[in-house]
């Protein structure tokens, strides 16, 4: 398994809270084609990158609950080609939650496709901090945006 899927389901992991679903009938504004960026860095204690990756992706959010995302990571050898299919939900808190199953351009199955974030003014997007085990420094830290394709 990558280092890249396992830092990503782990970073998104992280970031998400498990908190109940509502009806999705009000959740129109979700509706439609995205495109997105994500970021992960991994930092040290003086606050300098050690590691990271990034991904872009499209994502097709329909109103029957379900999602098509289709992207790449930028990777060593070029980029690393990936596609989702699956369900989504909207939390009580307005949280926007798109996870399902990943599949690389070779084959082989990916991780679970993770996608969390908010709206705000008119973007979904959401930023992670993860504080070092005493509280002092970041460790990582993530980043989703997405704006309406």
């Amino acid at each position: 398994m990558k280092r890249t899927a396992l830092i990503t389901a782990a970073a998104i992991a992280i970031g998400l809270t498990a908190t109940p679903a509502i009806a999705q009938g009000g959740n129109s504004q979700f509706h439609g084609m995205w495109s997105c960026n994500f970021s992960y860095t991994e930092l040290d204690q003086y606050g300098n990158r050690k590691s990271g990756f990034v991904r872009f992706y499209q994502i097709q959010v329909n109103a029957n609950n379900t999602y098509q995302a289709q992207g790449y990571t930028p990777g060593v050898y070029g980029n690393e080609p990936f596609q989702s299919q699956g369900r989504w939900q909207v939390d009580a808190e307005g949280f926007f939650l798109a996870r399902g199953p990943e599949q690389a351009q070779n084959g082989f199955p990916g991780l679970e496709f993770i996608m969390g974030a908010q709206l705000q003014n008119g973007e979904l997007t959401q930023r992670y901090e993860m504080k070092d085990p005493g509280g002092t420094w970041i460790m990582n830290r993530s980043l989703t945006q997405c704006q309406r394709a």
